[in-house]
């Protein structure tokens, strides 16, 4: 019997918790998920990247926060903008001064690269809306209101002895590091590149423990019915289900 070949899709990502945003909807969903970071980059790079991708023949989808219309070093340049329009088989100045969260919707025939724009502002916005907060009270936020909105549900969560287990794990493994950085003389060999060596292992660590919680938060308070029951309130939810062939 010849095995059906499994749809896949491909995501440009803006950060981290979009990638264990789109790792958690993508364990519902029979499609393959491909993700491509630009961590720390801005709306400029996400699409060049999404752009080289689309030269591949697959689904691509770009997906960024909000904020990013909102600070001048991470706007989409006029460069960018006119190569998405051609892209999208646009009149130029098409897309000019349309909001980032309305700029999908002139992509009336899905071309390349597709685009998901977190919101209200970023993936933590969107994330609030999935717990019920409202977009009217939200609007009124920061983005780091809002990021310190989430940390508190997020840290409300109840770990499994599994999650605290690897977590402590984590904390052996940092607490390692940080005497041998601390026994260092600064006279070794390579001294700057060891000290920058055990920040990298020290910070990466972090970053799993920071993952293990948030996938943790997610699975208990963003299951696949709280995702459902919101397509029709929250368009971004209905573009990423779709997306993966949820809805």
């Amino acid at each position: 019997m010849v095995k059906k070949k499994r749809k896949s899709i491909l995501v440009v990502h803006e950060g981290y918790r979009e990638k264990y945003f789109l790792e958690h909807i993508g364990q519902f969903s029979d499609f393959r998920l491909n993700l491509q970071p630009c961590y720390g980059k801005d709306a400029d790079n996400v699409l060049n990247t999404a752009f080289k991708c689309s030269d591949y023949g697959q689904v691509v989808f770009a997906f960024f926060d909000e904020d990013f219309q909102f600070v001048k070093e991470l706007r989409i340049s006029e460069d960018v903008l006119a190569a998405l329009e051609k892209r999208w088989h646009l009149t130029d100045g098409k897309l000019k001064d349309i909001p980032y969260t309305d700029l999908q919707n002139t992509n009336i025939n899905n071309k390349n690269p597709i685009l998901i724009v977190s919101s209200p502002n970023s993936i933590e916005g969107l994330i609030l809306m999935l717990l019920g907060v409202s977009e009217k009270i939200l609007r009124g936020k920061t983005t780091k209101k809002m990021k310190e909105m989430l940390d508190a549900e997020i840290s409300a969560v109840t770990l499994t002895e599994d999650d605290k287990k690897f977590i402590d794990a984590c904390d052996t493994k940092i607490a390692r590091y940080i005497n041998a950085k601390q026994e260092l003389t600064g006279e070794e060999t390579n001294y700057k590149q060891t000290i920058k060596s055990i920040e990298f292992k020290i910070n990466d660590i972090n970053r799993q423990k920071n993952e293990i919680v948030f996938k943790r938060f997610l699975n208990t308070k963003v299951g696949r019915e709280v995702l459902l029951a919101n397509i029709n309130q929250i368009p971004t939810i209905k573009l990423l289900l779709n997306a993966f062939g949820l809805c």
